[in-house]
């Protein structure tokens, strides 16, 4: 039997133990990696598809500049068919002119009647009749029947005295029919203290 020194059969144990140990480690190191690279193979190509997808959706609708492309702009249809401008002259009345604007004509039937150029017991001014609506309009003519009518209904005057009916002022009238009238003051005729009021006129017919 050969010399062995002192401590030399624990070494080699050690080592031995070592190399066992680090083989035992490698093996299984490999069965992790074989293990989690045949996962990856796996797993379903729509993941990836799903989180680009969601990505792309996100910085679409975050940036301030982008807009979606995918629903076209709605717009809303109006219930009131547009006639071209026309003019209307309403006469200073010896005491009242009733103005059919559905017509549009002077009248003597007051349940047709939408406004009044009255002198009886006034210097003069100009009403709304029963059950239509007068109101201030805008100076400009009105894109739509509807602005129209929010502004006879929301900007309503009882009566509007002569002095006030100045070149340039602007009504919007909802008729017995509900139509819709925009009338602009474009001039005054006549007596200064009895003028005929000449209208530019733009209808709208529901």
């Amino acid at each position: 039997m050969a010399y062995q020194p002192p401590g030399t059969t624990k070494q080699h144990s050690a080592v031995k133990t070592f190399w066992l140990t680090a083989g035992a480690l490698g093996v299984i190191t490999t069965i992790l990696t074989v293990t989690l690279t045949k996962c990856m193979a796996d797993k379903p190509a729509s993941t990836a598809t799903t989180t680009t997808v969601q990505t792309t959706a996100q910085a679409t609708t975050t940036g301030g500049a982008s807009t979606p492309t995918s629903a076209a702009p709605t717009t809303a249809s109006s219930r009131f068919h547009k006639e071209a401008v026309t003019e209307l002259r309403v006469p200073f009345p010896s005491c009242y002119t009733w103005v059919d604007l559905d017509v549009p004509k002077m009248t003597e039937k007051t349940g047709d009647s939408d406004v009044m150029y009255e002198s009886c017991g006034y210097t003069g001014s100009l009403s709304h009749y029963d059950f239509t609506s007068l109101g201030v309009g805008p100076e400009t003519e009105p894109a739509s029947g509807e602005d129209c009518q929010r502004a006879a209904q929301s900007k309503a005057l009882a009566r509007v005295m002569k002095e006030d009916l100045t070149v340039g002022k602007a009504f919007c009238v909802v008729t017995t029919r509900d139509n819709v009238v925009w009338l602009k003051l474009r001039q005054k005729v006549g007596e200064q203290d009895g003028p005929d009021l000449v209208f530019d006129m733009v209808r709208w017919l529901g």
